[in-house]
């Protein structure tokens, strides 16, 4: 089973509840794009929009790691996605 682009929003925007900062902004440009494209594809171009180079690239990442993740329920004790930005 695949993850689809209502899943990857769905994760980013739990993300976005929890985390703070650069972290939380790119959760949320991530749901957004993910919620309003129809493919993974369509969302990371979606992403290209995002005018700073930092979130953009810390989005562009996350959207990868969200969507690489495998679908269904989530394992009992699976640990939450780290985004690493370089700083």
């Amino acid at each position: 089973m695949s993850i689809t682009n209502g899943d990857v929003a769905k994760r980013a925007y739990e993300l976005a509840e929890t985390a703070r900062g650069l972290q939380r902004m790119a959760a949320l440009c991530v749901s957004v794009a993910a919620a309003t494209t129809t493919t993974t594809s369509r969302a990371r171009a979606a992403l290209e929009n995002v005018p700073h180079s930092g979130l953009r690239l810390a989005a562009q990442l996350l959207l990868a790691d969200l969507a690489s993740e495998p679908a269904g329920p989530e394992p009992a004790g699976a640990r939450p996605v780290q985004l690493v930005t370089g700083r």
